[in-house]
């Protein structure tokens, strides 16, 4: 919307439809605001056109109930209640698309009918962001090449688009620029100021997204080997906006802290998280939101890259003949700290050694983390280093046996209590906590088939609130990692 002072607001920017982020005019006479209130917290004028006041809606805002905006003024106080909608984004890699859906209080389930798809025709959307004020949206997508996404790249081509969340009717693209990575995609991490972090397995690319009209990739790195020689850096966090970012080794369960600019970077501390334990065991990072300056790691066996020849790997380096797959991993989630560029281990909670835990993110109730697991019977399964035709028959059974597959758990940092949010038969990836929805998840469900492998398994998300919504069937290659089953954001 042309932001031009004093002048009026065509219709044409309007769909009726307030959502986080979003200008919202306020009509009529004798508006001299002196003071501003959405649920009670104070929302400031950003503008005037024709003596209208413009504001901008205030994120974090419940998605299911209403809201009450109260305006005064010399002449009085006025009431206006309103609804608000929040996008549920949900990248599907392998189906080629990001998937969009809008809360609606109106709803039995909260939910608008229909869903929104961003197609991407030859290219595997991987990870969503939405921008700190709401009102954006970032995807992150890998090219595909003719005959596929080829393992083992040397450069990895990927697309960045920006999206305005507030248009009428659907998101409307804004921007689009090119990227390119020097190994592996694993994730990226936006951060509070506006600069996206884009890791590989061995190097990090940077955008400027500041500006969601005018991107800007400005940095490209190779990240430092390990002493080992080999390195898979696996989650990213940016710490601060200055540039402090804490990256995981899962090949030598490290954290590193790395400072970066324009220029270079540089890393400033490093600290084993799992000292003593030789298997790869590292994970997953979240940050603490009551504090900057602290983080967690989960550890769990790490199978994306486990079954992927990652033991066998480590085995010929250290020369031993055997090492158990699962014995050998730890099942916990450890507390960090930096201070004064140093780093310190912290307290830790044990978990669940039948499950493997692929996400971390911070719980609506402070103190909690909620994590996603699987049961390890599942990667007996599909380990492909073993006969599939015949392990893979046993899983008719497993999925007729077993109600918690797949399971959604919050645990109480406090005490160290578990208590479970969410559970079925799938494989469950990556959550976020959502006011009024609860967990939101994106989910690989499995169902029996009569033909080999005998599982059939499909793509979707799950809402806590409402269950979960299988979107379409997927190859029954996903059944093996490294898994395509995307990421989810959520408009606060």
């Amino acid at each position: 919307m042309p932001l031009v002072e004093g002048g009026d607001i065509p219709s044409i920017y309007s769909d009726k439809r307030i959502s986080p982020g979003e200008w919202l005019l306020l009509k009529g006479e004798n508006l001299g605001v002196t003071k501003l209130t959405m649920d009670g917290i104070s929302v400031e004028v950003e503008y005037y056109y024709d003596e209208q006041p413009l504001i901008r809606v205030p994120t974090h805002l419940q998605a299911l109930q209403q809201h009450q905006l109260i305006l005064e003024s010399p002449f009085g106080k006025a009431n206006y209640f309103f609804d608000s909608h929040h996008y549920v984004v949900a990248t599907d890699p392998a189906g080629e698309q990001s998937l969009l859906v809008r809360s609606n209080r109106r709803e039995d389930e909260g939910i608008d009918d229909d869903w929104l798809s961003i197609k991407e025709k030859d290219k595997a959307p991987l990870y969503s962001h939405i921008s700190k004020g709401s009102q954006f949206l970032y995807i992150v997508s890998q090219k595909i090449k003719p005959k596929g996404i080829v393992a083992g790249a040397s450069t990895y081509s990927l697309e960045l688009s920006s999206y305005h969340l507030s248009a009428p009717d659907k998101p409307a693209l804004l921007s689009r620029i090119d990227i390119e990575l020097d190994s592996r995609p694993v994730t990226s991490v936006l951060s509070s100021d506006g600069q996206l972090y884009i890791l590989g397995s061995q190097s990090l690319s940077v955008v400027d997204v500041s500006d969601p009209v005018k991107m800007q990739s400005y940095l490209q790195e190779g990240l430092a080997l390990n002493p080992l020689g080999l390195t898979s850096y696996v989650d990213i966090l940016a710490l601060d906006t200055k540039g402090t970012l804490a990256v995981l080794d899962a090949y030598a369960n490290r954290v590193d802290i790395l400072s970066i600019n324009s220029q270079e970077m540089k890393r400033i501390a490093s600290k084993s998280v799992a000292p003593g334990h030789d298997l790869p065991s590292a994970v997953r990072l979240v940050h603490d939101p009551r504090n900057a300056s602290e983080f967690w790691v989960l550890l769990s066996p790490n199978h994306r890259q486990l079954i992927d020849g990652l033991v066998k790997n480590y085995q010929k380096l250290n020369n031993k003949e055997s090492l158990a797959l699962i014995d050998g991993t730890l099942h916990q989630i450890q507390q960090l700290r930096l201070e004064n560029s140093d780093l310190h281990l912290g307290q830790s909670w044990p978990l669940d050694k039948g499950y493997a835990s692929f996400f971390l993110a911070p719980s609506i109730d402070e103190g909690h983390l909620l994590y996603t697991s699987t049961k390890l019977d599942l990667f007996s399964l599909v380990d492909n280093s073993r006969a599939a035709k015949y392990s893979l028959k046993r899983a008719k059974s497993l999925l007729w046996d077993s109600v918690a597959l797949g399971r959604v758990n919050e645990i109480n940092l406090g005490n160290g209590q578990i208590q479970q949010r969410a559970s079925g038969v799938g494989l469950y990836f990556h959550v976020l906590d959502a006011p009024d929805f609860g967990a939101v998840f994106s989910i690989m469900k499995l169902g029996p088939a009569f033909s080999s492998p005998y599982i059939s398994p499909h793509w979707g998300i799950a809402i806590e609130r409402n269950g979960t919504y299988v979107r379409r069937k997927m190859n029954r290659d996903s059944l093996f990692p490294p898994y395509k089953v995307g990421r989810v954001s959520f408009q606060y």
